[in-house]
């Protein structure tokens, strides 16, 4: 259990204690046991899907899925942004992603063997760990493999390893370790006899290579860095040790220590140089955090900021001694702050900081001690502090209050306190050994039941965010993140439980209003909580652009396009907003300021389908049919998920009368993709080219499958109708409406159903409640409402109720002056009620509209031939 400062004792004082730990040990059990351990305690943690981070930095990463070129992970983000763009969380792990990348392509895309990697990776960190401790710092076979046990098995790393994003902690430990092991066989070994206290470096090339380690270390994760730090420190306080004791004795001159200061003096340049490279590549930017990502380190109170930096620590000691409470996330109410001297939890901090001055005090004592190899708890706390720096708020500020996985390297430190302490024990209390093993093994059994219980947490994202809600009810972002998984799967009710509930703990939480807002179906409601989004956020562009949206629908098109262009200022690329203001622009003929736009997307996010199905749509109503269809099937390649993009590109190839293209489309989509939505498409298809049979075997297939498919049931009545089946048609439909349905293509078509039954008066009833659905969707649905309108009119014109058809016909004209139509109709009212010159007025402009209208000239020339027998008879 000692470390020898690099010292090689004699052999022949150590030829017995060497071969009794080969006896009682042997390096392979030594090494196998922890290794096998860690193996068991995770191998539950395989199954597990992509959640949470993995989403966002895996899945949704084009520079982990391939789609972007190679060259691009260098110059973005851990989360596939732009390092330099002004919303980029900064954190650059170009490693870290290629071995995602790799990861990816070699498993396309499954979790399976990111887990194993992940899995994998954590082994080799415990066997570099027992190396060290071991081979490197010549620390006893039992101190090594108690340490090596607790850190295999403790569940603190589950965030790490079973989270696959926490791969940057694990990787950047891999190398944290090869740099100290290279940095100390850099380094010569002193013997006893030999009158030389400052050790010489013998090895530049390990040195060198140390030096990169740490850089690759620091391209993994971040805190990497911080091995320059740990080298240092155990350069001066262990492989230095006589050396500097004498330098502070004054027994020689600081010039003799001139090897150690050549080392140092490197590493800090190195240290310098990577942070000064980084700042440069973040376009010396610091990422931007809100209050609910650190709330102490926004409190305007210095104390309050001084007590909780300091609490925080303890809590985190804590975490390692006694993990059992753990959570994904520790934010907004989890820890509250310490904000005045009497919090109880400042005793807790005394405790911790007696007990740390103790550890240090008896640490330098070693220091001091020249006759004392002994120096475990220098190199436990060195492990322990150092790598935390970062994340202590003491240097600078970090996005989070507490992180789990920030814990993966420190814990090293803590391992090694665990098992020096347990062996000091059994050398002290030899009598109570095995007591004390078995308390141990109770201890070690406790921490894998624990990471066991904790894999199963990390399996979906339901099983995650669910945890949360169940460990930290008071945390307002674990409803949030729960809320957010109910959302994606349509369960809307709970899902504005649990945004309702983070709203109540955390009134200002931008994103829950934000969030809340896009399931509420009150759309005053919804402006409501965006307003409130921004109120507590103005930068929210999320929210700005949903509040455009609103603003959209509600024909308030300038005040949408402000909001558009607010959110586009805050990020340029934003591709929410860009295909909103598109839209926008293309449903106003602005398509040159829309193709600008477009352009913009194309190059920011060229591997959205979103942006090549808007792409489609813009050439789509630019008449460039060949370009609308390649862009549709471009964004379907990019998501197979997208069935819209590919039922718009059948769609357009059936206008142009490519109907077997279209067909052997919808084709190959349900076969990758068989889904009833597909097949529905597919019988509508049938059903335009005039293929009656098979259009109507394919409803016939969806129904009996799905019985309560309403759009499929509804699409088979339509083609019943279409072929006078007309009883038939109209009992598919009654069942739809039967279901509570207020399928408003339903209640068209049994409108239909009965005027050509001839009972127009209940297909007026039909179609007024028709009418009265589709105008809570204007203008999404404007046409189907002005179709409504005029089949309306219509039929009270068949009926010979003049004046409410021309309500009707009106109020086409009041949203859309364009509609020949109606034109066409009020004037042939008016034709009957012998009101020529209007009805004349009337004609005119439909001819204005459509100068061929057949209808509009014969009923001229019946209007000229009518007015020319009044003028006869007004003649007699």
């Amino acid at each position: 259990m000692e470390v020898n400062n690099n010292i090689a004792k004699s052999p022949n004082l150590n030829k017995k204690h060497e071969k009794s730990s080969v006896i009682k040990w042997g390096s392979v059990t030594l090494y196998t046991l922890p290794v096998i351990l860690g193996i068991l305690c995770y191998i539950n943690s395989m199954n597990g899907d992509f959640v949470h981070d993995d989403i966002f930095a895996i899945k949704n990463n084009p520079d982990v899925t391939g789609k972007s070129p190679i060259s691009e992970l260098w110059k973005n983000d851990f989360w596939g942004k732009f390092i330099q763009d002004r919303t980029s969380h900064k954190s650059y792990r170009p490693i870290t992603t290629l071995s995602f990348r790799l990861n990816y392509a070699l498993s396309d895309g499954k979790p399976f063997t990111f887990h194993i990697i992940n899995v994998a990776l954590h082994c080799l960190v415990t066997a570099l760990f027992i190396y060290i401790l071991r081979q490197i710092f010549h620390i006893s076979n039992s101190c090594t493999f108690y340490s090596a046990v607790i850190f295999a098995v403790h569940p603190i790393h589950t965030e790490a390893v079973s989270g696959i994003v926490g791969r940057a902690d694990i990787l950047a430990a891999v190398f944290f370790l090869l740099s100290i092991i290279f940095y100390i066989r850099s380094i010569e070994v002193i013997h006893p006899d030999e009158d030389v206290f400052i050790p010489s470096t013998i090895n530049w090339c390990y040195f060198t290579l140390s030096i990169s380690l740490a850089i690759i270390s620091t391209l993994c994760k971040e805190h990497g860095v911080m091995v320059l730090v740990v080298s240092a420190a155990i350069d001066c306080l262990i492989l230095s040790r006589n050396g500097v004791n004498r330098w502070i004795s004054r027994e020689v001159s600081i010039i003799q220590c001139k090897p150690l200061i050549i080392r140092v003096t490197l590493l800090a340049f190195s240290f310098i140089s990577i942070f000064l490279i980084r700042c440069f590549i973040n376009g010396w930017q610091v990422p931007i955090f809100l209050d609910q990502d650190n709330p102490a380190s926004f409190s305007s109170s210095l104390l309050t900021r001084i007590l909780t930096y300091n609490y925080l620590l303890v809590f985190n000691i804590w975490l390692l001694i006694s993990p059992i409470t753990l959570c994904y996330d520790w934010q907004l109410g989890s820890i509250p702050l310490v904000q005045d001297i009497s919090d109880s939890r400042n005793l807790a901090t005394l405790v911790f900081y007696i007990a740390f001055i103790s550890i240090i005090i008896k640490s330098l004592k070693i220091f001091r001690n020249k006759g004392c190899s002994k120096n475990i708890p220098v190199l436990s706390l060195i492990f322990l502090t150092i790598p935390f720096i970062p994340a202590s708020n003491f240097f600078i500020r970090v996005g989070f209050v507490v992180a789990e996985r920030i814990l993966y390297i420190p814990s090293l430190g803590f391992s090694l306190m665990v098992g020096y302490g347990l062996t000091k024990l059994c050398s002290r209390y030899s009598k109570k050994k095995w007591l004390l093993i078995t308390i141990f093994t109770v201890y070690t059994l406790l921490l894998a039941a624990k990471t066991l219980h904790r894999n199963q947490v990390w399996q979906s994202r339901q099983s995650l965010f669910w945890s949360g809600v169940v460990t930290l009810p008071h945390n307002a972002k674990v409803h949030y993140n729960y809320g957010n998984y109910l959302k994606d799967n349509n369960e809307i009710h709970q899902a504005i439980q649990h945004y309702t509930q983070a709203i109540r703990l955390y009134p200002e939480y931008s994103s829950v209003h934000n969030n809340l807002g896009t399931i509420l179906s009150n759309q005053t409601q919804s402006e409501y909580h965006f307003n409130q989004a921004l109120k507590h956020n103005p930068q929210h562009k999320g929210a700005l652009v949903n509040l455009g949206n609103i603003y959209h629908s509600q024909k308030k098109e300038h005040q949408a396009e402000s909001k558009f262009k607010q959110a586009l200022k805050i990020d340029p690329n934003y591709s929410d907003a860009i295909l909103s203001f598109i839209k926008l622009l293309m449903e106003t003929n602005r398509n040159d300021e829309a193709k600008k736009y477009l352009e913009t997307a194309m190059k920011t996010e060229p591997f959205s389908h979103n942006v090549h199905s808007y792409h489609g749509a813009y050439h789509l109503a630019s008449g460039k049919y060949n370009l609308a269809v390649k862009s549709f099937l471009t964004a379907y390649s990019l998501d197979n998920r997208a069935i819209s993009s590919l039922i718009n590109a059948a769609s357009t190839l059936r206008s142009q009368g490519h109907v077997g293209e279209a067909e052997d489309l919808l084709k190959r989509a349900w076969s990758m993709n068989p889904t009833d939505d597909l097949k529905n498409q597919l019988g509508l298809l049938y059903f335009y080219t005039n293929h009656v049979p098979e259009s109507l075997n394919t409803f016939e297939t969806i129904l009996r499958k799905t019985p309560n498919n309403m759009e499929a049931a509804t699409n088979y009545a339509r083609v019943l109708f279409a072929q006078e089946r007309l009883d038939e048609a109209a009992q598919v439909v009654e069942n739809v409406l039967s279901q509570g349905s207020q399928n408003i293509d339903a209640l068209q078509l049994i409108g239909n159903i009965c005027a050509k039954k001839g009972d127009k008066r209940k297909a007026i009833e039909y179609l007024e409640i028709a009418l009265h659905q589709t105008s809570h969707q204007i203008p999404d649905k404007q046409d189907l409402y002005l179709t409504l309108l005029f089949n309306i009119g219509t039929l009270h014109q068949q009926l010979n109720e003049y004046q409410s058809a021309l309500q009707y016909f009106n109020k086409i004209l009041d949203i859309e002056p364009n509609y020949p139509q109606a034109y066409l109709h009020i004037g042939g009212i008016l034709h009957i009620q012998n009101d020529f010159k209007e009805a004349r007025r009337y004609y005119n402009k439909v001819l204005k509209l459509e100068p061929q209208n057949e209808f509009a000239l014969q009923n001229l020339v019946k209007l000229s031939r009518l007015e020319r027998k009044q003028q006869q008879k007004q003649k007699l």
